[in-house]
């Protein structure tokens, strides 16, 4: 067997994978099947699939999805964390091969991680009412313009003396 790449004791010969390939006739209705769908083509509603469910197929078939079970037996905020929380590529990096070390302190902390951008500097008290008066005049003076400009159009619609 070849030893060209790096998981090339994982794969069939190249002799073999090129007959399977040839013998595929439809190559959407084979990915389909693999995932246990059939294809109507009249239904276009059988090509949608939700991404975290595909996502969790292509991780049981690759021998990396987490058991959220055995995790909250052994490690309950971290399972709580994975079921409750948003769907991240880091919960398929606790098990299996190419496991990371760093995935649950990831996990626990993606919350905070994604809020950080958004929190501002704190500003200070301003006492200071010569602003608050510049707010005030710079928001009045569009009503102001347009009131005069409505009462110029319709006079009848001002007061009357």
């Amino acid at each position: 067997m070849e030893t060209n790449g790096a998981i090339s004791w994982l794969l069939p010969p190249k002799s073999r994978q090129w007959g399977l390939l040839g013998s595929i006739q439809n190559p959407v209705s084979f990915f389909l099947s693999l995932f246990g769908r059939s294809r109507n083509p009249s239904e276009r509603e059988n090509l949608k699939m939700s991404f975290i469910g595909y996502m969790d197929k292509i991780a049981a078939c690759a021998g990396v999805k987490p058991s959220v079970m055995r995790l909250l037996l052994t490690d309950p905020q971290l399972a709580l964390a994975i079921f409750f929380g948003p769907c991240s590529s880091y919960q398929y990096r606790l098990v299996g091969r190419g496991s990371w070390s760093g995935a649950r302190a990831a996990i626990l902390s993606q919350w905070q991680r994604t809020l950080q951008p958004l929190r501002t500097r704190v500003l200070g008290d301003s006492s200071d009412s010569s602003s608050s008066w510049c707010w005030m005049c710079l928001l009045a003076l569009p009503a102001a313009l347009t009131a005069g400009f409505l009462f110029s159009k319709y006079p009848w619609a001002g007061p009357q003396l």
